[in-house]
């Protein structure tokens, strides 16, 4: 036996404890190590015990202040505990505290909680019903996250910001009141909250970030407050119950998809103070019939209204200057529409698939029309391409199967496959 600090040979003694040479110790010594399996005892019999509790009373475990409750339940990792009584004097629910407690379907928060940590109750998958008090003045993000049995919560007064996350994917949470303190929805709030079927948002609230309400399925109405100013990105993309709204006149921007594949939604009124309508901003609205686009707007971008197959009229502004690629896609219903003298630029796919319209006034402010622009109008009979227009696209009338002739300026560059064969080309 050598040494293993300094190689100094032991002559295989056994019972040398400590190094002669160096004084390296060797091994532990018989009462250490006594000790040490008597304190590993120790911490498997509390073990033992927090599981013992939780069979003994029917899973209420009940912790007095002063005994390390959140610590004890952190050492059982949370199984088989069904309801938790957190002891008076607590400030804090720590960040991850009862993290994917699946067995979890009640919890007793005293007075003295002021916070409610980051993941706090995020997975507890059983959770039902949750009384958060007065006294909590933070609720942190992701909260509870993924307490898909959650179908009830109360937030205090004393709260003011609902964090990005709080609420993602509770699938099980029918009703929750916002309090008045609120004035702020951060992102992703009540995301995938797909039981939700209503829910009011108190006037203090002066911002709703990107999808807060994002698929909640069955939302049928919210009351959007004044004070908001922006509706952002996704906001209530996938809301396919959502059949009304209410946008007031503090909302200056509607963001990219705010709206997207509320397939449910057949009217909304859009006020004069919104200058912006994002790209895909009602993409999938396929029960929307008509809809008002203000003076305020200079841009419809693209996939702005793809997809609404109920659309039947549209007004578009003296104010747009542009019309973006696939705007109006698959707008099958729509009939017929009116391009103010502003519009300068028609993108590609721009009403492609309109397949009712029947006629479309092309201002002489247009100087392009781009690639597959009126592509599968297969109810066109009539167009006039004014002077202005020096390029038309590939295949930007191509499937209008009702359209026999067409007047073109001479001076237009037109691609070989811009018009089908059977239209006749009438040069001016």
């Amino acid at each position: 036996m050598y040494c293993p600090k300094c190689g100094f040979n032991l002559n295989d003694d056994n019972g040398v404890e400590v190094c002669p040479e160096c004084g390296a110790k060797l091994r532990e010594s018989t009462e250490k190590k006594e000790e040490r399996a008597e304190a590993k005892t120790k911490k498997s019999g509390m073990k033992y015990a927090v599981a013992a509790a939780a069979v003994l009373c029917g899973g209420f475990l009940i912790f007095k202040a002063g005994m390390g409750a959140i610590e004890m339940l952190s050492e059982g990792q949370g199984l088989g505990v069904v309801s938790i009584t957190v002891p008076e004097g607590t400030t804090k629910i720590k960040d991850e505290e009862f993290l994917e407690y699946t067995d979890l379907e009640s919890i007793t928060i005293p007075e003295s909680v002021t916070k409610i940590g980051t993941s706090a109750f995020s997975g507890c998958s059983s959770l039902k019903s949750i009384n958060i008090p007065e006294s909590v003045t933070v609720i942190r993000d992701t909260a509870f996250r993924d307490c898909d049995s959650l179908e009830s919560i109360n937030i205090p007064e004393s709260v003011t910001v609902i964090q990005d996350m709080t609420f993602y994917n509770c699938d099980s949470l029918k009703s929750i009141n916002i309090p008045e303190s609120v004035t702020k929805i951060e992102s992703n709030a009540f995301s995938g909250c797909s039981s939700l079927k209503s829910i009011n948002i108190p006037e203090g609230v002066t911002k709703i970030e990107n999808d807060a309400f994002s698929r909640c399925y069955n939302l049928e109405s919210i009351n959007i407050p004044e004070g908001v100013t922006e509706i952002e990105f996704d906001v209530f993309g996938g809301c396919s119950s959502l059949e009304s709204i209410n946008i007031p006149e503090s909302v200056t921007e509607i963001g990219s998809s705010a709206f997207s594949e509320c397939s449910s939604l057949k009217s909304i009124n859009i006020p004069e103070s919104v200058t912006e309508i994002g790209r895909s901003a009602f993409d999938g609205c396929s029960s929307l019939k008509s809809i008002n686009i203000p003076e305020s707007v200079t841009e419809i971008e693209e996939y702005a209204f793809l997809g609404c197959s109920s659309l039947e009229s549209i007004n578009i502004p003296e104010s747009v200057t542009k019309i973006g690629f696939n705007a109006f896609d698959g707008c099958s219903s729509l009939k017929s529409i009116n391009i103010p003298e502003s519009v300068t630029e028609i993108e590609e796919y721009a009403f492609s698939g309109c397949s009712s319209l029947e006629s479309i006034n092309i201002p002489e402010s247009v100087t392009e029309i781009e690639e597959y622009a009126f592509s599968g109008c297969s109810s066109l009979g009539n167009i006039n391409i004014p002077e202005s227009v020096t390029e038309i696209g590939s295949s930007a009338f191509e499937g209008c199967s009702s359209l026999k002739s067409i007047n073109i300026p001479e001076s237009a560059d037109i691609e070989k496959d811009a018009i089908s064969d059977q239209v006749e080309i009438i040069f001016y």
